[in-house]
Order: C-alpha cells, then sequence, then structure tokens
C-alpha cells in the first residue's frame, strides 16, 4: 500500500509540472478583410529550419489586432505569422526571398534580418503570458 501511495504522490507531482501554460497571443496591424492569416509555433531549432510546426491554424483578418489564446508546455518557442493577402495559401516571395505579404515574427522588431530560432524564440514559464507581434510588410 506504501508503494501505490508513493507512485499516486509522483504522478501528482509529475502532472503539477508537466501542465501546460496557456498564453496570449496579439498579433497587431493587421489589414483588415484581406486574406487569411496563417499562424505557426515552432517548439525546436529543427522544427523550425525545416518547417514542420507544433502547431498551427488559420485565422481570419476581420479586425486590425487579433487575439489567439493557445496552450503549450513549458519551453522555447518561435511564433510566426503571415498575411496571405491573394489567398493563395503561401507567402510570397520576391527574387531575393524577401517576403511580399506581410509578416510577423517572435522577437522581431522588422529592423535586419529576422535571424534563427534562437535569436527568435521566446520562454513560456507561466500562465497568462502576452505575446505581442506586429505584422510587418518588408517591401
Amino acid at each position: 500500500m506504501k508503494k501505490i501511495l508513493i507512485l499516486f504522490f509522483i504522478i501528482c507531482v509529475t502532472k503539477v509540472y508537466a501542465m501546460d501554460k496557456t498564453i496570449s497571443i496579439e498579433l497587431r496591424s493587421i489589414r483588415e478583410s484581406s486574406g487569411k492569416i496563417y499562424v505557426a509555433i515552432y517548439n525546436s531549432e529543427i522544427s523550425y529550419k525545416e518547417n514542420k510546426p507544433f502547431k498551427s491554424f488559420i485565422k481570419e483578418s476581420n479586425k486590425n489586432i487579433i487575439f489567439i489564446k493557445e496552450e503549450l508546455p513549458e519551453g522555447y518557442y518561435v511564433i510566426s505569422a503571415f498575411q496571405d493577402l491573394n489567398n493563395n495559401g503561401k507567402l510570397d516571395l520576391n527574387i531575393l526571398g524577401i517576403p511580399k505579404e506581410p509578416i510577423g515574427l517572435s522577437n522581431y522588431d522588422g529592423m535586419g534580418l529576422p535571424g534563427g530560432f534562437n535569436k527568435l524564440k521566446i520562454k513560456i514559464s507561466e500562465d497568462n503570458q502576452n505575446i505581442v507581434i506586429k505584422m510587418i510588410k518588408m517591401i
């Protein structure tokens, strides 16, 4: 019986520390009623490099600011978004690889090159964390 109680205690403690954290993602400077917003959440450098998001979803661009509630395990993430102005389902780039449509990245202010996962990552470690991402038109 004592072993069962100890096992139960360990499981309960593990559950408390492994719980997902509720975060708010705020996408700003959206062109209202101009295509859909594609959002991707990457949980590792490999998933970011290979463009294989941990989570992804599509939102309507019916407001200048969109609020998204999401639950994520503690850890480091990169959140990216783009507004598909021409509704072709992809981010359009020019011949130099610069986005033609508005984009937003966690930890990116629009100045210079965005960088990789380590530069853009944010730490999720507490509930009700608010992440603000401004949509930027590069060209």
